[in-house]
């Protein structure tokens, strides 16, 4: 079965698609029953880029294994990555979390070894970075850390996790020096962020194209627009919104701003994130009545765009996202 098993993986990683399937159909007829089975099908479809099929895999397996974390963690994995189902993901993980409360680190690792455990921490980071609760995100990125100190993936969540709580000297401090890194481009990446956070526009675009140059098919380089042309987007983008929204931002002071001032991320306690496109404030009036304020981070929205026209979408999808909430509290 190992043998199997070692081979089909192998001709996965070498060759994939319908060679991969071939020895992965020939592994699950020997084993039809073996957890390995079922998660070597899994990573064959997922890697042919069909997620459906690789979910159905995984919940046949479970069928036989419902507490196996292997299967388990591909499945958060897969939910979040494919189905953007954050939700769903966050309660898989949290659920292996629960049976460790009264387990010393060292039995989980050694149970299930470091790299499984490093992986469910690192989802678990993204999963509540993802619902904006970013001090429970740093909690986690920690613990990853903790299992892999050396682990380029663990540093980077746990620098991410200082930037996203406004501590941009720590983060900067965590990452360097990037040119030593197996895998630079992602600090770099990072790196760029934190500077533009900090307000060092020149240098942090400087970085954004070398993330750009090393892994272009990963990342992007920012769009920058003067104040004028990104106005025009936001006149734009407010034509694109439903009229209720539209309705409602006429009620509103609008703002323009580069990025969140710090003191923000920090009264924040957590909950905001340093890459924020837009915030809405509402003020008390003498009148008893509500102003709100919607200032818009144009740095942060043009560091989303791939290209100019992309702002205005960016600009419509933060407003209708924001204004949402507001249009169903009334």
């Amino acid at each position: 079965m190992r043998v199997l098993l070692d081979q089909a993986y192998d001709t996965l990683d070498q060759a994939g698609g319908e060679a991969a399937a071939e020895h992965a159909l020939v592994v699950l007829a020997r084993a039809p029953k073996e957890s390995e089975s079922y998660l070597l099908m899994a990573e064959v479809a997922e890697e042919n880029l069909r997620p459906e099929q690789a979910l159905m895999w995984l919940d046949l397996g479970l069928s036989h294994h419902p507490q196996h974390p292997g299967l388990l963690v591909k499945k958060a994995s897969i939910l979040m990555d494919e189905f953007e189902e954050i939700d769903e993901a966050y309660e898989i993980l949290m659920g292996i979390t629960l049976g460790w409360l009264d387990t010393p680190k060292a039995a989980i690792n050694q149970e299930l070894g470091h790299v499984l455990v490093l992986e469910i921490y690192l989802l678990l980071t993204d999963c509540l970075r993802l619902k904006g609760r970013y001090s429970e995100a740093k909690k986690f990125a920690m613990l990853a850390h903790e299992v892999a100190p050396s682990d380029e993936n663990a540093l980077l969540a746990v620098a991410t996790a200082h930037f996203e709580l406004g501590d941009y000297d720590q983060a900067l401090h965590i990452i360097e020096p990037i040119e030593k890194k197996d895998e630079p481009c992602d600090f770099f990446r990072l790196k760029a962020k934190i500077l533009c956070a900090k307000g060092q526009f020149a240098e942090a675009d400087t970085h954004f194209l070398d993330s750009y140059r090393l892994n272009r098919g990963r990342y992007h380089r920012p769009q920058r627009l003067s104040q004028e042309l990104f106005l025009q987007a936001f006149d734009q983008a407010i034509l694109a919104l439903p009229r209720e929204i539209r309705s409602l931002i006429e009620t509103c002071a609008v703002e323009i701003s580069d990025v969140v001032p710090p003191e923000r991320i920090k009264q924040s306690l957590g909950t905001l994130s340093p890459e924020a496109c837009i915030i809405i404030d509402a003020i008390n009036q003498k009148n008893d009545h509500e102003l709100r304020i919607i200032t818009l981070f144009q740095k942060n929205i043009e560091n989303l765009a791939l290209k100019k026209e992309d702002i205005k979408d960016i600009i419509a999808s933060a407003l209708l996202h924001e204004l949402g909430k507001v249009v169903r509290a009334f």
